[in-house]
C-alpha cells in the first residue's frame, strides 16, 4: 500500500491520541531512520487544526474534516480507542469510508460503535483504559516489526 505512495492517518483521544501520534514516528522515522518511512500523520498532531475544526464544525468532526481534506482511496485510517465510542472517531471511520480509504482499528472494552464499521478490527476485550492503550502500542510495536522483515 506504502509502496504505490498511500499514506497512513491515524487517530484517537487522550492516550490514544498520544499513540497515534507515537505511531505516526515510528512508522515515519522509526522503521527506517534512513528516509525510507512510510508516509503517515496523525490527525492529532496539529492543534490548530484541531481547535479550529472543534470550535467551527464541532468536536465531533475535527478528524473527519482532516480525512476529508488529505484521504483518497487506497489510503489507511487506523484509529485507537479504548471504548469504541468517541463519536470523533466514529465519523472519521464513516468519512473514510466514503473516500474508500481501507479502516483498522484497535480497541478495547466491547469495540463499541467503532468496531463494526471498520474493515480490519483489533479488538481486545479489556475493560481498563490503560491497559487498552498498552495493547495498541503493543500491536503498533508488532506491526513495525514485521514492516522491517517485508
Amino acid at each position: 500500500m506504502w509502496k504505490n505512495g498511500n499514506q497512513v492517518l491515524l487517530c484517537g483521544n487522550g492516550g490514544s491520541a498520544a499513540n497515534a501520534d507515537h505511531a505516526a514516528n515510528d512508522l515515519v522515522y522509526g522503521l527506517s531512520p534512513n528516509g525510507k518511512g512510510i508516509n503517515a500523520h496523525s490527525l492529532c498532531a496539529n492543534f490548530s487544526v484541531n481547535s479550529c475544526a472543534a470550535n467551527d464544525t464541532g468536536y465531533e468532526n475535527i478528524f473527519s474534516y482532516q480525512i476529508n481534506a488529505m484521504g483518497k482511496p487506497g489510503d489507511l485510517l487506523i484509529v485507537f480507542s479504548g471504548s469504541g465510542n468517541s463519536e470523533n472517531v466514529v465519523n472519521a471511520i464513516k468519512t473514510a469510508k466514503q473516500l474508500k480509504v481501507i479502516t483498522a482499528g484497535i480497541l478495547g472494552f466491547t469495540g463499541g460503535n467503532a468496531k463494526p464499521l471498520l474493515d480490519i478490527p483489533i479488538h481486545f476485550p479489556v475493560k481498563d483504559m490503560q491497559i487498552s492503550e498498552d495493547l495498541q502500542m503493543i500491536v503498533i510495536h508488532m506491526m513495525v516489526q514485521r514492516i522491517r522483515t517485508l
